[in-house]
């Protein structure tokens, strides 16, 4: 993997692991609004349910955010190699962690977020 500009950056890491998500979600009847609010909603809910893995992913999912927001101000930064590594290999777990969630717990998960006010 080679450097990048943060808009690179921007554009594919943090929606990578959040349409995985969402996505599984919403297949299993959480509803979403289709807004910039899914995102933060996102996080919220993952860290509400009580479930490890959900509360890591949604950690993660905050962290890429974060640093995206931070790179959006900052249109000229180059992300170096070493950072482009880590934050591939934590988005990778990421999705390796949430594909890993036994389907049962994965529809608990979803009822809950269901649940939540």
């Amino acid at each position: 993997m080679r450097s990048g500009t943060a808009d690179e950056y921007r554009a594919f890491i943090l929606p990578a692991v959040f349409n995985v998500v969402l996505g599984a979600l919403a297949a299993k009847g959480v509803a979403f609004h289709e807004s910039a609010d899914d995102h933060r909603d996102l996080i919220a809910y993952l860290a509400k349910v009580g479930h490890r893995d959900a509360g890591y992913i949604g950690q993660v999912l905050n962290d890429l955010r974060t640093q995206r927001n931070s790179a959006d101000y900052k249109m000229n930064a180059v992300v170096s190699v070493k950072t482009s590594e880590f934050v591939y290999k934590k988005a990778k777990g990421a999705i390796e962690t949430f594909d890993a969630i036994p389907s049962g717990d994965l529809n608990e998960i979803a009822r809950k977020i269901q649940a939540i006010p």
